[in-house]
């Protein structure tokens, strides 16, 4: 995985990314992003549960769009980052993916 110009992590190929899969990769500046392939979709999120910081990359894509944290079980909505169940209280950070000529491209930073 390499940064590119912009900002934006080559994370590879899209059909590398199998679906039900979590994956960390790094930004130049050291952060975690979590690449996700849920029902097709690939996504993107901060690689940090903002319960208590666990990788998302080591939880579950659990099904209705969701991820569970493998710490405690906490849920997230992939589309919205919004708290599906807690313990968490603070919505997931997303960050935008955009895939050319079927290589996916993560920005670095999280939406705002």
């Amino acid at each position: 995985m390499t940064e590119s110009s912009g900002g934006w992590i080559t994370v590879g190929r899209a059909e590398e990314i199998a679906d039900g899969t979590l994956q960390s990769v790094q930004a130049a500046d050291g952060r975690l992003v979590c690449v996700f392939r849920d029902g097709g979709r690939i996504g993107a999120c901060a690689d940090e549960c903002p319960h208590q910081a666990f990788p998302l990359s080591a939880g579950e894509l659990v099904g209705n769009g969701e991820l569970e944290c493998g710490c405690h079980g906490a849920r997230f909505d992939l589309a919205t980052g919004a708290v599906r169940r807690g313990p968490a209280v603070d919505p997931l950070q997303l960050h935008d993916v955009r895939v050319e000529d079927g290589v996916v491209y993560v920005s670095g930073k999280a939406r705002a």
